[in-house]
């Protein structure tokens, strides 16, 4: 991809390769990475990358490795914020990476789509690794490594996630917002700012979760006031190192083994919390 160019298709697409021989995906960036993300004007001169929409049937990308992809450039303030984008697309992604997108608010957008997401690593994304939208799927098998904002980023989807690391996330591990309804079973966080939160009238049910090294483990708040407090339910959780364990704004609720964990000292969006503020 070169030139602003992108793949734009009203049908399904198929990428199938194999361990031995997988597809390689790029743009034609030759620059450094970071010195390009902080540029006001970042939108020229090199490649973008896919957006599948309005397709009837599922789309499918096995063994590829996307490198140094885009988000394309906005027109009238409108358009796909993320490196790869399925709209109303339902989409298979297996057995690939995703490495250093330079520049758009996700790598992978999915909004209004069925997924399997399985066996996929994200190194070194610009923003969030993954971003879903009014979608339902499973995450698994899969690994996150230096996500500059979240790993993980849900509004009002329903998804499992089974076997997932996540390192060093800029700011939540897992974030799931808007009536999201997740389920989570053997998650590691490690050396992030927020392990996973829970906001926005979301509930998420936690199974064998560990987080290490973060400012906050767990987090339950209102974000936006049209939609009210959120819920986490968690069982089998190690938390090390951390300046909080729990943070449940007012009005939002975290049950450890059944048990209702109290309040921190903070409004519902969490605007007065002197654990987010130090």
């Amino acid at each position: 991809f070169k030139d602003n160019g992108q793949l734009i298709s009203h049908s399904p697409i198929s990428f199938n390769g194999s361990k031995k021989e997988p597809i390689f995906v790029s743009s034609n960036f030759k620059d450094e990475i970071n010195r390009k993300r902080n540029e006001a004007d970042n939108y020229s001169g090199h490649g973008s990358g896919i957006l599948v929409l309005n397709t009837k049937k599922k789309s499918n990308i096995d063994n590829v490795i996307f490198n140094k992809m885009s988000s394309p450039p906005l027109q009238d303030g409108e358009g796909s914020l993320g490196a790869i984008n399925f709209y109303q697309s339902d989409v298979d992604i297996t057995g690939s990476k995703f490495l250093n997108n330079i520049r758009g608010d996700d790598y992978i957008n999915i909004i209004r789509s069925n997924f399997l997401i399985d066996d996929c690593y994200f190194e070194n994304t610009n923003s969030d690794s993954i971003d879903l939208d009014f979608s339902n799927g499973i995450i698994k098998n899969s690994v996150f490594n230096k996500s500059i904002n979240d790993a993980i980023d849900f509004s009002g989807s329903k998804v499992n996630l089974i076997n997932v690391q996540i390192d060093k996330a800029g700011d939540k591990g897992i974030s799931i917002g808007e009536e999201s309804q997740i389920v989570a079973n053997d998650i590691s966080i490690t050396n992030s700012f927020i392990g996973i939160a829970s906001k926005d009238n979301s509930l998420a049910t936690l199974d064998k979760i560990v987080i290490n090294n973060v400012e906050i483990g767990l987090a339950a708040y209102t974000k936006k006031n049209e939609y009210g407090p959120a819920k986490i339910n968690i069982n089998d959780l190690s938390i090390s190192n951390s300046k909080k364990n729990f943070v449940s704004a007012i009005g939002s609720e975290i049950y450890f083994n059944e048990k209702l964990i109290r309040n921190t000292n903070c409004n519902k969006d969490l605007s007065n919390c002197p654990f987010l503020s130090d």
